[in-house]
């Protein structure tokens, strides 16, 4: 209606500096326009009669078929879906709301009349989606393939909506097994993102590519920011940044989209330039928020200057010291250009460093206090002297507490990490990069051994020989290695049967992830270092050498390798099955520490149960 005013208000002006038979049949004309131009609501009524008299048509045509087929079910559900289509295609039309109802009456007969019927079954668990679905999923499953009625499309649906409860409820398992049946019965499935990401968590790279590169999209254009950034960041993961950086001009397309999220990406890719222009680009928009200072600190870091790289991390610092909290990013500047000034704030993270390695020791003290007072009461019934064990609480709570603290020292050897506490809550949000992961990976392993070798040093003086004092070096080395198979047959005959279902061990398994960073970054023997000897040796010192012989000097050896193996659990941060596996290993290593007499069987045992693992997961 604005246009035709306009183009009005023109031939006016035209026809005032025209000569005065021409601007006569002018203003006739716009005369003639105006009074034949309908109103806005009649050309509305118009528009909206035209498009119910062809919904009419079409919907006859549908009524014909049903009639000339009754039994045509598939004709009937095609009914309903036009009708519902059509309501939301104009869903600002005066008759969308009666469409609609109709569409959804339609579907309640049809789901009344066949009860059984897969789309029927489909959308009542599309409708529950964020109830019991998995469940009620894996019935309709079950029931699927016995009356063996559905077409490999609606299976294929199903299996797509079982990936998703799957993945919904974080079983990492599940929903990789149904998006990858999901894909086989449709390769138009939209979990090409959930089976990707479960692949690389479980060191299937070259699997997840093939996905990923597929030329079928089956992105959401509801979604489209947000899953164009999730599979740029896994392509980056898989090993093709440069497939990653080809998606970027289809992102800057989309209307959402996460500015800092993008620019890291970008970053992590390889493409500097483009990373520069995104953070821009979100300064620009007013979208620029502390991550997207973080990102700016980490782009000039990398390939800016060293006073660029300064400038940044003083701006992103003036948001608040949660940015960060423990000076790790500071510490990387440092490594960067040693001679760019300091301020008072930016040592401040070396006083956190400090609060936290306090906060890690009173932690490692609790164990040893109640141990200490367990065996005080005791020894008041008993009237039995305190004992002098070769090694005393105080030194395993030292050894313990020093390897808490090389945990976090390796942080500082990640390089500018994405590691600060959440504005909203007090929780730390820690996001590294493979790269950093790696790093930090082989930093801990390394830190560990050598915290742990001053305590060594005591031990080779009070001790003399460590490896065993009951067994020969080849009985130790004989029933470590045979019982590490033992306690590994389960997985080695889960591996035999299908090497693919071994994979499930590691999906989301944070420890098998930073191994395969490793492994990327420096190679399968580096990450052999780090799982099968690096820890082997220091948490068999640790646990068993240590701590297990200072609990058994204040109470019973059963109590004392409980508590061993507790805290050796502990430490791994495992779910409830990796617990109770770990669990059962501390108790059978705390108790092949106790009859050879030393760690040489503890420590082999450990190192073939983690080499087989290894094998498995990172080469198999």
């Amino acid at each position: 209606m604005i246009a035709r005013l306009l183009y009005v208000a023109l031939l006016t002006l035209a026809s005032l500096a025209a000569a005065p038979g021409v601007r006569a049949e002018v203003l006739r004309k716009v005369v003639d326009q105006l009074v034949a131009a309908p109103s806005p609501d009649a050309a509305v009524d118009q528009a909206n009669d035209a498009a119910l008299a062809s919904f009419k048509a079409a919907l006859a045509v549908y009524d014909r078929q049903i009639e000339q087929q009754p039994s045509d079910v598939v004709t009937r559900l095609d009914r309903c879906r036009f009708m519902l289509d059509f309501a939301a295609s104009y869903e600002i039309a005066e008759f969308a709301n009666e469409v609609s109802e109709q569409g959804q009456e339609c579907q309640t007969q049809f789901d009344q009349a066949y009860p059984d019927h897969p789309e029927t079954k489909l959308r009542e668990l599309q409708a529950n989606m964020y109830g019991e679905v998995l469940q009620q999923a894996e019935e309709a499953l079950t029931d699927a393939h016995k009356r063996n009625s559905w077409t490999n499309g609606q299976l294929g649906r199903l299996y797509s909506l079982l990936a998703r409860a799957a993945d919904g409820k974080d079983d990492a398992e599940r929903a990789l097994r149904y998006a990858l049946l999901a894909l086989e019965r449709d390769e138009e499935s939209d979990v090409r993102l959930i089976a990707a990401t479960r692949l690389i968590a479980a060191g299937d790279k070259k699997r997840a590519l093939e996905i990923l590169r597929s030329p079928i999209d089956s992105i959401d254009d509801d979604r489209q920011g947000w899953q164009l950034t999730h599979k740029m960041k896994l392509l980056t993961q898989a090993g093709a940044p440069q497939d990653a950086v080809a998606l970027y001009p289809r992102l800057k397309k989309t209307q959402y989209y996460n500015h800092s999220d993008a620019a890291d990406l970008l970053l992590a890719a390889g493409a500097s330039a483009l990373a520069r222009e995104e953070l821009e680009a979100a300064v620009k928009n007013g979208q620029y928020s502390t991550q997207d200072e973080g990102a700016r600190f980490r782009l000039e870091l990398h390939y800016g200057t060293a006073d660029a790289a300064h400038a940044a991390y003083q701006a992103w610092r003036d948001l608040g010291w949660k940015v960060d909290p423990l000076g790790v990013n500071r510490a990387a500047l440092f490594a960067r250009d040693p001679s760019q000034p300091l301020r008072f704030r930016d040592v401040t993270g070396v006083f956190a460093f400090i609060g936290c390695a306090v906060l890690l020791a009173l932690a490692a003290a609790v164990p040893m206090i109640a141990v200490h007072y367990r065996g005080l009461v005791v020894r008041a019934r008993t009237s039995e002297p305190y004992p002098q064990a070769d090694w005393p609480l105080r030194n395993a709570w030292l050894a313990l507490s020093a390897f808490f603290v090389s945990s976090v020292l390796a942080l500082y050897f990640g390089g500018a990490l994405d590691l600060r506490l959440d504005d909203n809550t007090t929780l730390w949000q820690f996001e590294p990069t493979p790269e950093q992961f790696s790093g930090i990976g082989l930093a801990s392993s390394l830190l560990g051994l050598a915290f742990m070798m001053p305590f060594a040093a005591s031990a080779r003086r009070r001790e003399g020989t460590w490896w065993s004092t009951q067994w020969s070096i080849g009985k130790c080395l004989l029933i470590g290695a045979g019982i590490a198979v033992a306690l590994r047959l389960p997985m080695l005959l889960a591996w035999a049967a299908k090497p693919d279902a071994i994979h499930s061990f590691a999906l989301d398994n944070v420890l098998w992830q930073m191994l395969d960073a490793v492994q990327d970054r420096y190679g399968f023997f580096a990450a052999l270092w780090v799982v099968a000897i690096a820890a082997p040796v220091t948490e068999e010192f640790l646990f068993r050498g240590v701590l297990y012989r200072a609990f058994m000097a204040h109470v019973r050896p059963l109590c004392a390798n409980l508590l061993q193996a507790a805290l050796f659990t502990a430490m791994h941060l495992e779910g409830v099955r990796g617990s109770l596996v770990l669990f059962v290993l501390g108790l059978t290593l705390g108790t092949l520490t106790r009859r050879s007499g030393g760690l040489l069987a503890a420590m082999t045992l450990h190192a073939i149960f983690n080499l087989l693992a290894a094998l498995i997961i990172l080469r198999g």
